[in-house]
């Protein structure tokens, strides 16, 4: 009994507003004092800010969400006033996040996108805003993945990755927000810059990002459609553009628990035009067994090593709770 009572408090002090506020302030200098980034470094947290980790976008649909959305339009949505309280507490630890990055960049910092998120579908509703801050966060953690293995400074290193375990929470209650687990699975899936690029692009007003710092180029892969009538219990319908030189075979590489499966994609011709996609080729694809939670599918012309060299397309992001 005793020791309970003991981390009542000890969890009490650790939530209190200054307590909080001391912290946030000591580890954003802690991540400034002594670090001098390579260019890889700078390179990789402007992909960060911008892209990969997705705290501008993070920070700007919370924001966004909260201003336009009042406590009783989440109670409509089937969110109640802690819900209301968790996204203003997530916007505000992005602000933090933000602060950090740019902190260490300086004047390296790239300039903010514009983002849709004021005019699109997905914000004409709280639920469709508590839906798209689920997907932002689930790409920013998977690309944290791949930032954090690149970084050159140890103190970075360790930044990036206390960062990182937050974004992971954050991820994790807006998947319980929408009814499936979150933690479906023992290890994250690790996504490339051009493919979190490409996750993100619909969200982000094209030409806008960095006018005054620029992003180092990256690339945008054709987008890959599915539709619900065309998916079955152990196959799926995928469409796409095909390039303008056809590969033989293609595959469709499943990212999901940390590990990519390929499974060939078989070509139909009778296939009706699937509802959002475009005049393009028409596969079938097996699915794999046991996939859960997020699933980023790739279609690439290699059977065993998925690079950004041999994507056609994707990813498409689909959650499986099966």
């Amino acid at each position: 009994m005793r020791t309970g009572i003991v981390f009542g408090l000890v969890a009490t002090a650790l939530a209190s507003p200054v307590f909080a506020a001391g912290t946030n302030d000591h580890m954003v200098r802690y991540i400034k004092r002594a670090i001098t980034p390579t260019a890889k470094d700078i390179e990789i947290l402007n992909f960060g800010l911008t892209f990969q980790a997705g705290v501008y976008p993070a920070l700007s649909s919370h924001f966004e969400g909260l201003k336009r959305f009042s406590a009783e339009d989440f109670a409509k949505a089937g969110l109640d006033h802690r819900d209301r309280q968790r996204f203003e507490q997530i916007a505000k630890e992005e602000k933090v996040h933000s602060r950090a990055f740019e902190g260490v960049l300086g004047d390296n910092a790239v300039s903010p996108c514009k983002y849709t998120f004021s005019s699109s579908i997905r914000m004409s509703t709280a639920a469709w805003f508590a839906r798209s801050a689920e997907f932002i966060e689930g790409i920013g953690v998977g690309a944290y993945q791949t930032a954090i293995r690149e970084l050159s400074n140890e103190r970075l290193t360790y930044a990036y990755s206390a960062i990182m375990a937050v974004e992971a929470r954050h991820a994790a209650y807006h998947a319980e927000l929408q009814g499936q687990s979150g933690f479906p699975v023992p290890f994250e899936t690790a996504l490339t810059y051009s493919q979190a690029y490409t996750a993100m692009a619909d969200f982000i007003v094209p030409g806008s990002c960095g006018p005054k710092k620029p992003l180092p180029p990256l690339q945008i892969f054709p987008a890959l459609y599915t539709s619900p009538d065309s998916q079955t219990k152990y196959s799926m319908g995928l469409n796409f553009t095909e390039p303008a030189f056809p590969a033989k075979k293609y595959y469709a590489a499943f990212l999901n628990a940390g590990t990519t499966i390929y499974e060939p994609m078989k070509k139909v011709t009778t296939y009706e035009p699937m509802k959002g996609g475009p005049p393009s080729v028409y596969y079938r694809v097996n699915l794999p067994k046991k996939l859960k939670g997020v699933v980023y599918i790739m279609v690439t012309t290699s059977s065993n090593n998925l690079e950004d060299s041999n994507t056609v397309a994707g990813p498409l992001v689909a959650v499986e709770t099966d």
